[in-house]
């Protein structure tokens, strides 16, 4: 029996080695017993350098919050999942990476936790490529707005009254939103709603904006701002 599993441990050994995820036990002692080739990449640090070792050794950067999560869990016996980790390592000095960490307790004699095994994924290509997404849409969004300010200019730079630039405002601000309806509308002296410029509304909607002043209990209309650019 024994002979038909000889090929266990160099299967094991070519699991650790390969697949895309760092992998360390640790001891009781937070020293590191084994990590596979990923994470040693990882860390800047021969395999076989990291025995009897502890985190702060590897990657002092990190220390910090890395022993405080698996103290933790050492102490606790209870595991941790895909915890963000982003900072600096000794393989890649200077630059900021990120990780998914999960943290297991090794259970030891008696129920003890004898020690933690780490499983480490990189997702530092993945964070950049959200960031340059979010950027991305910040520039559309500060494009849209800039484009908008001009459209607004050039039109009211036609118009000859309020009523005009009230219907410039309705039309361009409208569309640029992608609403179905919009209204400019003022509150006069005596509290009510004096409808200026609107869009998207049928006769009988304006009518009742315009017969109900602001706060008399009708629940269809009020004076007030309706969206912000």
């Amino acid at each position: 029996m024994a002979a038909n599993r000889a090929w266990v441990a160099p299967a094991r050994r070519i699991l650790l080695d390969h697949v895309p995820v760092g992998f360390a036990v640790l001891d009781a002692d937070l020293r590191y017993v084994e990590v596979n080739q990923i994470l040693a990449d990882i860390n800047g640090t021969p395999v076989r350098a990291h025995a009897g070792l502890t985190v702060r050794d590897i990657v002092p950067d990190l220390a910090d919050l890395l022993t405080e999560r698996l103290r933790r869990v050492l102490l606790t016996g209870r595991a941790t999942h895909h915890r963000e980790i982003s900072g600096t390592v000794p393989s890649s000095p200077g630059q900021e990476r990120h990780w998914l960490e999960s943290v297991l307790p090794v259970p030891g004699a008696g129920g003890a936790t004898a020690g933690v095994a780490v499983l480490v994924w990189e997702v530092t290509e993945l964070r950049h490529s959200q960031r340059a997404a979010t950027a991305r849409q910040a520039a559309a969004q500060d494009t849209r707005r800039i484009q908008l300010l001009q459209q607004l200019t050039a039109a009211m730079a036609r118009a000859v009254d309020t009523t005009q630039v009230a219907e410039v405002v309705t039309s361009t601000v409208t569309a640029a939103l992608g609403a179905q309806i919009g209204t400019v509308a003022i509150l006069d002296p005596a509290g009510q709603c004096r409808t200026l410029a609107t869009t998207g509304l049928s006769t009988t909607d304006i009518e009742v904006m315009r017969d109900h002043p602001a706060g008399s209990g009708t629940p269809a209309w009020s004076c007030g701002p309706i969206a912000e650019i």
